[in-house]
């Protein structure tokens, strides 16, 4: 029994090279798209964050269109917004409420000529 179990054992092996090959490249592959994925995500959070903040201090007597498109423009100059511009941000007014609704793609680029698209639809409006 004991000559059985060291036969057994000495045939047995640990990982082979391509199965190591195998795990590197697919850590490889998740990291390298987790870090390009990461600042698209991060920078659409700032979008939605200050689309939020503008429909929350939405004042109707006093904030006109122009007015918002430039608190938008202002808010995204500030944290460096690249992906979309304040004029695709569509306004809508009625008497007291507001909707803002931005709908845009990101192009980026994954692995060698792989690209890769987000696309991301927001709509908010006042209560």
């Amino acid at each position: 029994m004991n000559k059985s179990w060291t036969a057994t054992r000495q045939n047995q092996s640990g990982a082979s090279t391509v199965q190591l090959l195998c795990y590197a490249l697919s850590g490889w592959l998740v990291l390298t798209v987790l870090l390009r994925l990461t600042p698209i995500y991060l920078e659409h959070r700032v979008i939605v964050s200050v689309l939020e903040t503008i429909v929350q201090e939405y004042d109707p007597a006093d904030d006109t269109s122009l007015q918002l498109r430039k608190k938008l423009n202002n808010a995204w100059s500030l944290n460096s917004v690249d992906q979309v511009d304040a004029s695709e941000v569509k306004i809508r007014r009625r008497r007291a409420q507001l909707t803002l609704q931005l709908e845009y793609e990101v192009d980026f680029p994954l692995v060698g000529g792989v690209r890769g698209v987000w696309s991301f639809e927001e709509r908010l409006t006042t209560p």
